[in-house]
């Protein structure tokens, strides 16, 4: 739900895309539960140092394992972001980017555009923001400076739209 007093304005993250990807985390986690249950260790039968293929089942555990500690990492934080959203706070002065690892601070006088970016890694849109002065070779990805990330309620161009509109609005105080 977004807040907009007039004097500031606040987005929290969008719950049902945390919620999705905690789904998705632990069904990841208990496919690879099953996984090392079923495959690498199956019940009654112990590992034999004499098979030739033991060092591959511990390979796999490993891999496994690893998976699953990934996973069950990635469960934690989208299950705190679940209760806890990232937000975007606007006030007539600065935004602030509140996540789940610390907070960033920007005064909207050093911020010369919002704008929408494709993120080639990560496959999809980013709203990011200009600051004044910086030369574009110093930008990230060449075009903007930092990015709000992603997760956020509506399209990209739509939370872009809002956030150019709060800047214009706000940016001469």
């Amino acid at each position: 739900m977004t807040l907009d007093t007039g004097e500031r304005l606040i987005i929290p993250a969008d719950r049902g895309k945390a919620l999705t990807n905690l789904i998705v985390s632990l069904a990841g986690l208990i496919l690879l539960i099953w996984l090392i249950k079923a495959v690498v260790w199956p019940a009654g039968h112990e590992i034999v140092a004499q098979s030739g293929w033991s060092w591959l089942l511990w390979l796999a555990s490993a891999v496994l394992g690893g998976g699953g500690v990934l996973l069950g990492v990635l469960a934690v934080i989208h299950t705190w972001t679940l209760f806890r959203p990232p937000l975007l706070v606007l006030t007539d002065r600065s935004l602030e980017v509140r996540g789940p690892f610390g907070s960033l601070t920007i005064a909207l006088k050093d911020i010369e555009a919002f704008e929408v970016r494709f993120d080639r890694q990560r496959r999809r849109s980013l709203v990011g923001w200009r600051c004044v002065g910086v030369a574009p070779n110093q930008r990230l990805n060449s075009v903007m400076d930092n990015s709000v990330g992603f997760g956020w309620p509506g399209s990209p161009t739509q939370l872009c739209a809002r956030l150019e509109t709060w800047r214009r609005r706000h940016s001469h105080v």
